[in-house]
C-alpha cells in the first residue's frame, strides 16, 4: 500500500478514536480470523426499517427538535410507555430489507438513546436480531468493525449496510474495507411511510 494511502487511512482512524493502538489491535485481530464467502447485512432502524412519519406529523415538538432534546422530551415529558404504545406497538414494517436478514449473523445498528431504541425493537418484534446501539451515526463505523472482529469472529466477503443517512459509511468506506479486508456496499434507503420503499439503491 502506498505511503500516502496508508497515511490517509491512519488519519481517518484518528478521526474516530484517540486510542493510538486501536488500529494495530484491529489489524492483528483481523489477521487471526478466517475469511469466508458469507455476506453480512446490517441495517439502521429509524427511517430505514421503520418510518417516523406518523409521530412527526402528530407531535409538532418532535418535528422541531432532534438529538438529545428529542430523547429528553420522549423520556421525561411524553413518557416512553406512551410513545411506544402509540407509535410502535402492533405496527407493521415493509419486508424488503428485514426479510433478507439472517438472525444468526446479521444485525440492526442504530444510534439514539438506548432505552428508547430497545423498546422500539421489542415493540416491533425485532428482538431476535443482533442489536447495536451507538450514541451517534459516526460511532457506527467503529461499532461495525468491532462487531465483525469480536462478535462475528470471521471476515465476510461483503458487508451490506442499509441506511437512510449513509454519509458516515460513505466517508469511512475505504477505512472499513481496509481494516476488515472486505467489500462494503452502502445502500441508501428512502421509505414511503411504513407502506413500502421509494428507494433502496447502492451509492
Amino acid at each position: 500500500m502506498a505511503t500516502h494511502t496508508l497515511d490517509r487511512l491512519t488519519q481517518l482512524m484518528k478521526e474516530l478514536s484517540d486510542i493510538d493502538s486501536l488500529l494495530k489491535k484491529f489489524l492483528d485481530e483481523r489477521h487471526s480470523l478466517p475469511k469466508t464467502d458469507e455476506t453480512l447485512r446490517m441495517t439502521d432502524m429509524d427511517d430505514t426499517l421503520f418510518a417516523r412519519d406518523e409521530q412527526l406529523e402528530k407531535e409538532s415538538w418532535l418535528r422541531e427538535n432532534r438529538g438529545e432534546l428529542w430523547n429528553k422530551y420522549i423520556m421525561y415529558h411524553m413518557g416512553l410507555p406512551y410513545f411506544i404504545e402509540n407509535y410502535y406497538e402492533w405496527k407493521s414494517i415493509p419486508q424488503e430489507i428485514i426479510s433478507q436478514l439472517d438472525v444468526a449473523t446479521d444485525c440492526i445498528i442504530t444510534a439514539w438513546f438506548e432505552a428508547i431504541q430497545k423498546e422500539k425493537v421489542r415493540a416491533l418484534w425485532l428482538s431476535k436480531y443482533h442489536l447495536i446501539i451507538t450514541k451517534n451515526g459516526e460511532e457506527k463505523i467503529l461499532a461495525t468493525i468491532r462487531y465483525v472482529l469480536y462478535t462475528l469472529c470471521y471476515i465476510p466477503k461483503e458487508i451490506i449496510i442499509y441506511e437512510d443517512r449513509p454519509h458516515y459509511f460513505v466517508q469511512y468506506r475505504e477505512l472499513i474495507e481496509w481494516v476488515l479486508d472486505c467489500k462494503l456496499t452502502v445502500m441508501q434507503v428512502e421509505m414511503n411511510g411504513n407502506d413500502w420503499y421509494k428507494k433502496i439503491e447502492e451509492i
